[in-house]
């Protein structure tokens, strides 16, 4: 049973969009309505692209069409100023760090 506590705190962490260059960004609009991981996978790649398109501008930003889920995470990949990254949002602590210090 899950108590009313935990159920308040998971409601408060907003879902956070991670780039493998370093660039992270809290996406509160994901996950208001539905659960993260029930949401469109159009939906959460167009809101990945969005934002990156707002931080480094319309021409620096191509985002593939294609949301992957895996382990509580949705996974993309994008362009930004020519060089291919990829992306995770989730409400789980940041992978990319994990993944630059082995």
């Amino acid at each position: 049973m899950v108590s009313p506590a935990s159920v308040n705190h998971q409601a408060q962490i907003a879902p956070t969009l991670d780039v493998a260059n370093g660039y992270t960004m809290p996406l509160p609009s994901l996950g208001k309505t539905k659960p993260l991981l029930a949401l469109n996978p159009k939906y959460v790649y167009a809101q990945v692209r969005d934002v990156l398109k707002q931080q480094y501008g319309d021409r620096s930003v191509k985002v593939g069409n294609l949301a992957v889920q895996k382990d509580g995470r949705w996974y993309g990949v994008c362009q930004i100023r020519g060089e291919a990254h990829m992306w995770t949002v989730s409400d789980l602590p940041p992978l990319f760090p994990l993944l630059e210090e082995n």
